[in-house]
C-alpha cells in the first residue's frame, strides 16, 4: 500500500476507528476512576534439596523442579494454611472443610490473585510477592506465605518418605518370598526330571546322533553295493566271471568269500577250456553247470547278508528316533530351566534395586532431604505500586486508537466487495474466464437423489466435488459450462492449457476436474494430466489407482497406452455403472494420473515436455488440461507452461493477496508463456433465485445484480460492514470444517 491507499482506508472505515476510540476512552476512564493504591511486599526463600547423582548435573531437572515449587507456593493447600494463619479462616478447620464452604473457598482464591512467585535467574531462590491495600497487610501476607510454604513442604516431604518407606519394605518382603518360591520350584523340577547337567547331556545326545548317522551312511552304501553286485550276477554277461566283489572279507564273512573265490576259479577254468573245446563239449557243460551252481550260491549268500544289513539299518533308524525324542525332551527341560533362571535373575535384580532404595530411605529418615530457608524476610513497603493515574488512561486511549486503525485495515482486507470482476481485470490485465460460486459439500449431498445417495455415501466425501456430474442442472455446473465456453472459443482442436494457482488450497484440482467433465459432456475428447506429482488427489476423487502414471511414463517403466485411463478403468474402480451413467460424458474423458511420488518433480515435468509426448497427445484429443502445482511455492508450473497454449490461473476469492496473484502472472510471462485468463473460485455470492448475484460498486452504496432475478439493494455503512464480516466468518468456519 502507498500513502493514498492508507488514507482511503481510513476515510472509508472512519466509523470503525471512531467507535473503537470512544470505547477505549470509556474503558480507560472506568479503569482509573475507582483505582485504589496497591502495596507489594517481597520475601525470598532458598531451596536446598538432596538430588541424585544423575540430577546433580541436569539443568533441565533443576529448572523443572523450581517451576514446580513456584506453582506449589500459590496452590490451594498452601494458601489455605496462610488463611488460617492470618485469621481469615478458623484455625481448627481442615482443608477439606474449607472446600465445603463457598465463602472460604472464595477467600482463598482471592489470595491466589494477590500472591505470585518467580525463580531468580540461575539460582535456587524463589521470590514471593504479595499485594494488599495496606502496606502492613502486604508484609504479613508475604511473610506468612513464605513460612507456611516452608512448613508445608517439610511436612509433605516427611509424609512422602514415610509412605515410600512402607511401600518399599512391603515390596521387599514380597520379592524375598517370590525369590524363595522360584528357587524351590526350579529345584523340584530338576529332581522330578532327573536333571544333573543339561548341557552335558545335550552334547552326549549330539555325539551319539552323529555316530548313528555315520553308521547309517556306511550301511546304506554297503546295501547299494550289494544290490548292484547281485544285479550283475543275475545278468547273462556276469556268468563269465567278470563281476568283481566290492566288499572286504570282514564285511561279508568267510562263507561268501569262499564261494566267491571258487566261482572266480571255475570262471577262469571256463575261459581256458573255451580256447580248446566248444560249448557242446561235455567238459564245457560240466564247467558251466558248476559256474551256474556257484552263482546261485553267491546270490543266496549275498541276499542273506543284505537282509542282515537291512535289519541293522532299521535298528539304527529306531535308535535315531528314540535319541531324537530324548534330545527334544532335554531341550524342553533346558528351555524351562532357562525361563526359571531368568525369572529368578529378574527378581534378584529388582530385589537389589529395592534394597538400595530401602537403605537410601533409611538414610533420608535420619538426614533431612530438603531444606527451605527464608533468606529475606518481608518488610513493610513504603510506596504503592499502583495509584490513580490519568496518564494510564491516555495510554489506553492511544492503544485503542491504534487498535481501531488496525481493525479498519483488517476489515478492509476481509471485504470481498473490493475484489470485483472489473477490479480483477484491471489489476491483473487478464479477462475473467469464469466465476465459480461458493458451495458446501454437505449441501450437494443433501440435494442428491435418494437412489444416488447410497452410491455416493459408499464412495466418500471427495466424490461430491464432481458437481458437474452429480448436479448437471445446478448453478455450479452452469458456471463450469460458462468457463468451458470461454476456453473453447474459436473451435480449435488439440488445444492444451496448464491450470495452476498462485498459492495452495485455491481449488484448482476441483476446478479442472469439473471443467474437464463439462468439456466431455459437450462431446469434446478431453484429456486431464495430473501434473501435480507432489500432492496427487485424483485417486481419491476418481477412485482409480495413481500408478502407473505420469512419473512411470517419463521414467520409461510404462508405455503411453497403459497410463491413460478411460471410462473402462472407472468402471473397474469403486464407481458403479449407475453412477457413471448418471450424466453422459465419462466416455469422452481420459485421465493420466500422477503416478508414484518422485524425488525430483520439476525434472519429471521437464523430461515430459522434452519427450514430445504432449505433441502426440494433441493429435489424439481435442482438449488437454494439465493440472499443475501452485506457481509461487514451486517451479513445476513454469516448466510445463511454455509447452501449452496458455495458462489458466485459478484464484480463490479473498484468500490470496493481490500482490501474490500479480507475481504469479509475472512468473508465467517470464518463462515465455501467457496467461489466458483468471477463474474466480469459491465466490460467496448472495443467492437470488437459482443464479449467483454479481456485486458491483456504485458510488457510496453497493448494489447486487441478480442474473434471472430481481435486483436487491445491499445495506451500506456499519450494517453492511457487520454483515460482510459475519459472512466471512461463516465461510471461514465452513471451510475449516471441510478441511477437518
Amino acid at each position: 500500500m502507498d500513502l493514498s491507499d492508507v488514507l482511503r482506508v481510513i476515510r472509508r472505515r472512519k466509523l470503525v476507528i471512531l467507535t473503537t476510540f470512544v470505547v477505549g476512552m470509556f474503558a480507560g476512564y472506568l479503569m482509573v476512576k475507582d483505582k485504589q493504591p496497591v502495596y507489594e511486599a517481597q520475601a525470598s526463600i532458598e531451596i536446598k534439596r538432596e538430588t541424585t547423582f544423575r540430577e546433580m548435573y541436569s539443568l533441565v531437572a533443576t529448572r523443572g523442579r523450581m517451576a514446580t515449587e513456584t506453582t506449589i507456593i500459590t496452590s490451594f493447600p498452601v494458601l489455605a494454611r496462610v488463611a488460617r494463619r492470618l485469621g481469615l479462616v478458623p484455625e481448627e478447620m481442615t482443608e477439606d472443610q474449607i472446600l465445603l464452604n463457598e465463602d472460604y473457598v472464595r477467600m482463598v482464591r482471592g489470595l491466589q490473585g494477590d500472591v505470585r512467585a518467580q525463580v531468580r535467574e540461575e539460582t535456587t531462590i524463589l521470590d514471593i510477592w504479595a499485594r494488599a491495600a495496606d502496606p502492613v497487610a502486604a508484609r504479613e501476607l508475604a511473610q506468612a506465605v513464605a513460612e507456611e510454604y516452608r512448613d508445608y513442604s517439610r511436612d509433605a516431604t516427611e509424609a512422602k518418605h514415610q509412605e515410600a518407606g512402607k511401600f518399599v519394605e512391603t515390596q521387599r518382603g514380597t520379592l524375598i518370598d517370590s525369590l524363595s518360591r522360584a528357587e524351590q520350584a526350579m529345584m523340584r523340577f530338576k529332581e522330578e526330571n532327573n536333571i544333573v547337567d543339561l548341557p552335558l547331556e545335550t552334547q552326549l545326545y549330539l555325539q551319539r546322533f552323529e555316530a548313528l548317522m555315520e553308521e547309517r551312511a556306511v550301511l546304506e552304501t554297503k546295501l547299494r553295493n550289494m544290490e548292484a553286485f547281485l544285479d550283475r550276477l543275475r545278468s547273462p554277461s556276469m556268468q563269465q566271471g567278470d563281476a568283481v566283489s566290492p566288499f572286504n572279507e570282514h564285511e561279508v564273512g568267510n562263507a561268501f568269500n569262499n564261494v566267491y573265490v571258487k566261482w572266480t576259479e571255475v570262471a577262469a577254468d571256463q575261459r581256458i577250456m573255451a580256447t580248446t573245446f566248444t560249448s557242446q563239449h561235455p567238459a564245457m557243460r560240466e564247467v558251466e553247470f558248476q559256474l551256474e551252481t556257484l552263482s546261485q550260491d553267491l546270490i543266496r549268500q549275498g541276499g542273506r547278508i543284505r537282509d542282515q544289513w537291512t535289519a541293522q539299518l532299521e535298528e539304527i533308524y529306531r535308535k535315531v528316533i528314540e535319541l531324537d525324542e530324548k534330545h527334544r525332551a532335554a531341550l524342553k527341560h533346558q528351555v524351562e530351566i532357562s525361563r526359571m533362571t531368568r525369572g529368578i535373575e529378574i527378581v534378584q535384580r529388582i530385589l537389589e534395586s529395592l534394597e538400595e532404595k530401602y537403605q537410601e530411605l533409611r538414610l533420608q529418615a535420619t538426614v533431612r532431604g530438603e531444606d527451605i530457608r527464608i533468606v529475606q524476610p518481608a518488610i513493610t513497603p513504603r510506596d504503592p505500586i499502583v495509584q490513580r493515574s490519568w496518564g494510564a488512561m491516555l495510554v489506553v486511549v492511544v492503544l485503542m486508537l491504534v487498535l481501531g486503525v488496525g481493525l479498519a485495515f483488517v476489515q478492509e482486507s476481509l471485504d470481498f466487495s473490493l475484489v470485483t470482476i472489473e477490479e480483477v481485470e484491471k489489476y491483473l490485465g487478464l479477462p475473467v474466464l469464469g466465476v465459480i460460486p461458493h458451495h458446501e459439500l454437505t449441501d450437494i449431498q443433501a440435494e442428491l437423489a435418494p437412489s444416488l445417495k447410497e452410491a455416493v455415501d459408499g464412495l466418500g466425501e471427495e466424490v461430491l466435488r464432481l458437481v458437474t456430474h452429480l448436479q448437471p442442472k445446478s448453478v455450479m455446473a452452469e458456471s463450469y459450462r460458462a468457463l468451458r465456453m470461454h476456453l473453447s472459443k474459436g473451435g480449435e482442436k488439440g488445444k492444451a492449457y496448464a491450470v495452476t494457482s498462485a498459492m495452495p488450497q485455491e481449488g484448482k484440482s476441483t476446478t479442472i476436474l469439473n471443467l474437464a467433465l463439462s468439456f466431455a459432456q459437450g462431446g469434446t475428447r478431453t484429456l486431464v494430466i495430473e501434473g501435480n506429482t507432489r500432492r496427487p488427489v485424483y485417486r481419491n476423487v476418481l477412485k482409480m489407482p495413481s500408478q502407473p502414471g505420469l512419473v512411470e511414463l517419463v521414467h520409461g517403466t510404462a508405455p503411453l497406452q497403459d497410463v491413460i485411463r478411460d471410462v473402462t478403468d472407472l468402471m473397474l474402480s469403486e464407481f458403479s455403472l449407475d453412477f457413471l451413467k448418471l450424466t453422459p460424458g465419462f466416455e469422452n474423458l481420459w485421465v493420466i494420473p500422477a503416478g508414484a511420488t518422485p524425488l525430483n518433480p520439476p525434472d519429471v515435468l521437464g523430461t515430459f515436455v522434452r519427450s514430445g509426448v504432449l505433441d502426440e497427445l494433441r493429435t489424439k484429443f481435442d482438449m488437454i488440461l494439465v493440472d499443475c502445482p501452485p506457481i509461487l511455492p514451486v517451479s513445476d508450473a513454469t516448466i510445463i507452461a511454455p509447452a501449452t497454449d496458455g495458462v489458466v490461473l485459478v484464484y480463490r476469492w479473498g484468500k490470496t493477496s493481490r500482490q501474490l496473484v500479480r507475481r504469479a502472472v509475472e512468473g508465467i510471462e517470464k518463462v515465455g508463456s501467457k496467461a489466458v485468463g483468471v477463474v474466480l473460485n469459491d465466490v460467496d455470492f448472495r443467492i437470488g433465485g437459482l443464479y449467483p448475484a454479481y456485486r458491483y460498486r456504485l458510488g457510496r452504496g453497493t448494489y447486487s445484480y441478480v442474473y434471472g432475478g430481481k435486483p436487491q439493494k445491499v445495506s451500506t455503512g456499519l450494517a453492511g460492514t457487520v454483515k460482510r464480516l459475519k459472512d466471512y466468518i461463516r465461510a471461514a468456519r465452513d471451510r475449516a470444517q471441510l478441511r477437518s
